[in-house]
């Protein structure tokens, strides 16, 4: 938990942001186990764990559209690199991602997403700048460096007026465009009723007290939804656990979540 609350730490040091007023998503066979003793480390109130947690991944790489991506380096200040030999890079790049999509999924329409890599010439890091619109235009040529100063100064706070913007890297996405099945993972008891779910206590260790206390553990599968549960508690399901500590509680939202709010936060 501490390796975790670290990096997470230093994620937003870098990015910015206030943990007090984030929501922590669980997911992953021992995600929902590590939530509660990392979002009160990190001091978040507040958690969402989805049904199906332990295979929340695979289900979305299963109901996700089919795409790919592709790149290409092309290190050249923006100012020397000609709008035309650009266009062209981009052309080559979609009709090789295009290849491997209609492989996979012939006859679907195609949509393309177009993506450099940018920064100040000299640096060692770069930024993504998307250069498809989500209209599906595209930003011109010369609005480009306009955009990656002013994502520089979000992500930052400054920008150098004075310093030569340089592409490093090209990358186009194809994405085959087809219904995206859809996933319900709803609770199947009765609305309001999380008794009928209950299938004992068993000690469980509480790191905030510093010892073992007794958890009521509920069956995840036979939850109904708008139901609430105090903490401690332990939710089990075929491939995952949510442990919930004394002092946090439970909701179960109709459409599959489970919110759970720690000491002093409001769902």
């Amino acid at each position: 938990n501490e390796n975790m609350a670290s990096a997470a730490r230093i994620h937003i040091a870098e990015k910015g942001g206030d943990f007090s007023n984030t929501t922590l998503i669980a997911f992953g066979g021992a995600g929902p186990v590590h939530a509660d003793g990392l979002a009160r480390k990190l001091g978040a109130t507040r958690m969402l764990v989805p049904r199906g947690a332990g295979v929340f991944s695979a289900l979305g790489f299963v109901v996700a559209p089919v795409s790919f991506e592709v790149s290409r380096t092309h290190v050249v200040r923006l100012d020397d690199m000609p709008p035309d030999e650009l266009e062209q890079l981009y052309r080559s790049l979609e009709s090789e991602a295009a290849a491997v999509v209609r492989a996979v999924a012939s006859g679907a329409d195609i949509a393309f997403a177009r993506a450099l890599d940018l920064c100040y010439r000299g640096q060692g890091s770069s930024i993504r700048l998307p250069l498809s619109e989500p209209d599906g235009g595209m930003i011109a040529f010369d609005d480009i460096a306009t955009r990656f100063t002013e994502e520089y100064m979000n992500r930052y706070g400054y920008a150098y007026e004075d310093m030569e913007i340089q592409i490093r890297t090209l990358r186009v996405t194809a994405t085959a465009e087809r219904e995206v099945p859809k996933v319900s993972l709803r609770f199947s008891g009765e609305s309001g009723d999380a008794q009928g779910a209950l299938k004992g206590e068993r000690p469980a260790y509480a790191p905030q007290l510093g010892e073992f206390v007794s958890h009521k553990v509920y069956a995840v599968d036979r939850l109904g939804g708008d139901a609430r549960i105090d903490g401690p508690a332990i939710f089990e399901e075929e491939a995952s656990t949510l442990v919930m500590g004394p002092g946090a509680s439970a909701m179960t939202d109709p459409r599959g979540w489970i919110l759970v709010t720690l000491d002093g936060g409001t769902i």
